[in-house]
C-alpha cells in the first residue's frame, strides 16, 4: 500500500484528478486484500456485487476516508461489491486510453507474449548450460527489462499484482485466464457492446494481454 502510494506521488504528467483516482484505487486495493473473506472466496471477481454498495464505496472514497473494516461491516458491504467497485474505478481511470488503436496498431499483447517467451527460453538455456551466479543475474535482469518495456505503468500494475495474488491461491479457483475474462470487459466497454468480428478479435487480444501480464507476476 505504502509502496503504491509513493509510486503514485512520483508519477509525472498526471493531473490532480488522476492522482486522486489512483489513490482511491490504492485504498480499495488495500481494503480488498484485508477483507476477511479475501483468501477463501471461490470465484472472486466473477461473483456479482451490488451497485448500491458500490455507490457507498465511492461516496466514502470521494470523502477522502479509508475503507475501514468498521465501515464495511456497518454497511454490510460484501467482497463481490468491493471487486465490482474495483473494476469500475479501474475502468474510469483507464477510459482515456485508446486501447483499440494501441492493440490494432502496436500489438502490445504480441510484444509482451514474445518477451515472456524469450525469458522462458533464456532461463531454460541457462539451466541446461549451467549458467549461475552474477552472469545469471545480469541475463535475467535483461529479460525482465524487456518485459517491463511492454508492461503498462500504474495503476495497471496494481491491478495485475492483485490478480496475480488471487491466481496464486487455490481456494479462489480463479486462474489467470478466468481473471482476465472478468476484467477485460470494463477496459473495452464499447467494443464489448458491439459483437463485430473486429471487436471480438480485440476482446480476445485484451483478455490474452491481461492473462500474460498476470503470468509475468506469477513467474517473476
Amino acid at each position: 500500500y505504502i509502496e503504491n502510494r509513493n509510486a503514485i506521488k512520483a508519477q509525472k504528467k498526471t493531473t490532480y484528478e488522476e492522482q486522486k483516482k489512483h489513490h482511491q484505487f490504492n485504498k480499495l486495493d488495500k481494503a480488498i486484500r484485508l477483507h476477511p473473506e479475501f483468501a477463501s472466496t471461490e470465484g472472486i471477481f466473477r461473483l456479482s456485487g451490488k451497485k448500491t454498495d458500490m455507490n457507498n464505496i465511492f461516496e466514502r472514497l470521494n470523502s477522502g476516508k479509508q475503507l475501514t473494516q468498521k465501515f464495511i461491516d456497518e454497511h454490510n458491504i460484501s467482497l463481490p461489491s468491493m471487486t465490482l467497485a474495483y473494476k469500475e474505478l479501474f475502468g474510469q481511470i483507464m477510459d482515456k486510453q485508446d486501447y483499440s488503436t494501441d492493440f490494432l496498431n502496436k500489438s502490445p499483447d504480441r510484444a509482451l507474449s514474445d518477451a515472456l517467451q524469450n525469458q522462458r527460453d533464456v532461463i531454460e538455456f541457462m539451466k541446461n548450460n549451467g549458467i549461475t551466479g552474477e552472469k545469471e543475474k545480469i541475463i535475467l535482469a535483461n529479460t525482465k527489462t524487456r518485459i517491463n518495456w511492454e508492461t503498462p505503468t500504474l495503476p495497471f500494475n496494481m491491478l495485475i499484482s492483485l490478480l496475480a495474488d488471487i491466481a496464486k491461491n487455490p481456494a479462489t479457483k480463479m486462474d489467470a485466464k478466468n481473471l482476465a475474462i472478468c476484467v477485460a470487459p470494463r477496459l473495452l466497454a464499447e467494443q464489448f457492446k458491439t459483437p463485430s468480428k473486429e471487436n471480438i478479435l480485440l476482446k480476445n487480444r485484451m483478455i490474452t494481454f491481461i492473462e500474460i501480464l498476470i503470468h509475468t507476476k506469477l513467474h517473476a
